[in-house]
């Protein structure tokens, strides 16, 4: 049988410490950027509509039309990269961020 000091020297000292997670809020909602997406998405289908009835109005159009989208996808990728920031994304990386802290305390020696 073992005594109490011999368990205590193969195991280690455990100290119970748990360090503070850094919380992300999630990000407010973007009404604006939101709005003019879906504003320049009706603005560029109907630009659309008048080259179905004067084909020759490609000239004029099609460089407005090409603004537009170019507009739109913009911010479509603005939007997502907002939402891509404070979702998982972030929470893994300060999970991240106290794992290698635990790990500069405890060393090699890391209680889960």
């Amino acid at each position: 049988m073992l005594k109490e000091s011999e368990v205590q020297m193969n195991i280690g000292p455990i100290n119970p410490v748990i360090l503070p997670l850094d919380v992300v809020p999630a990000a407010p909602p973007n009404y604006g950027a939101s709005l003019r997406v879906a504003v320049g998405l009706l603005v560029a289908s109907l630009l659309l509509v008048p080259l179905l009835v004067l084909p020759g109005l490609v000239v004029a159009v099609l460089p407005a039309e090409i603004y537009l989208l170019g507009q739109v996808y913009d911010g479509i990728v603005d939007l997502r990269s907002k939402d891509e920031e404070s979702s998982a994304t972030a929470l893994r990386e300060a999970d991240d961020k106290t794992e290698s802290a635990r790990i500069r305390v405890y060393g090699s020696r890391v209680v889960t």
